[in-house]
């Protein structure tokens, strides 16, 4: 915030900025843990240019397997928030081992084969990604 000269008002009250906010800070959160994390991962940003499918962060094993996780800035998680994990997914079906969106909730939901909701205080917890 400091950064932007933003206060805590402000930012609030502009949500663009805060999104991009919380995005940034918890792809830099995942880009820690990927320092001490026992399996060696590159992190990735997909996205199709031909449409507006995109995956925020897809991190991918040296054996070819990937995880794609999308950041929503909400309490709320709908079927249209998979879409580009789906797309993630339809492409790369035998390496796709599972589509994370962390949001605000408070609650792990199933959306699908190998996609789930997830809470965003589960990148601090025993809960595993």
């Amino acid at each position: 915030m400091h950064l932007l000269n933003y206060n805590s008002e402000r930012l609030l009250s502009n949500f663009k900025i805060l999104e991009s906010v919380v995005k940034n800070f918890i792809v830099l959160e995942i880009f820690k843990q990927m320092t001490w994390c026992k399996t060696i991962v590159r992190a990735y940003h997909f996205c199709l240019h031909d449409s507006f499918e995109s995956v925020d962060i897809v991190l991918e094993s040296p054996s070819g397997k990937m995880v794609g996780i999308e950041i929503k800035v909400s309490e709320t998680v709908t079927e249209e928030d998979f879409k580009g994990l789906k797309k993630l997914q339809s492409l790369y079906k035998h390496d796709f081992l599972r589509g994370i969106v962390l949001y605000l909730g408070s609650k792990q939901l199933p959306f699908g084969q190998d996609l789930i909701a997830m809470p965003i205080n589960n990148l601090w917890s025993d809960a595993a990604l």
